[in-house]
């Protein structure tokens, strides 16, 4: 699977209208800090588009149930499940697609 190549154009769409901000900043936004040793990387002084659309929570918000079975699980999607994409040579952190429609099949 892949994301279609109209998903990639809504979210640079998106991103433009909104401009960057510093991973640190999205790191707060997933996971509540900057992850222990993480804060002297390099990456940590980029700045990067972040695409989040529908307000997702980062871990920091979740709401957790009781699981079948035993354990916990998260009620809603989350952003600690973002993925990172270098599309034309920038940086993008992309919270969680949620639409079938987002991808297609690769043979």
């Amino acid at each position: 699977m892949q994301l279609k190549e109209a998903t990639i154009e809504r979210i640079v769409n998106w991103c433009a209208g909104r401009g960057k901000m510093p991973y640190t900043e999205v790191m707060k936004l997933r996971f509540g800090q900057i992850p222990t040793g993480m804060e002297n990387m390099p990456l940590m002084k980029l700045n990067v588009y972040f695409y989040n659309p529908d307000s997702l929570p980062g871990l920091q918000e979740l709401k957790i149930r009781a699981a079948d079975g035993g354990g916990v699980e998260a009620v809603s999607p989350n952003l600690a499940l973002a993925i990172e994409l270098l599309i034309d040579n920038e940086v993008y952190v992309i919270a969680p697609l949620q639409g079938p429609d987002d991808y297609e099949r690769v043979d």
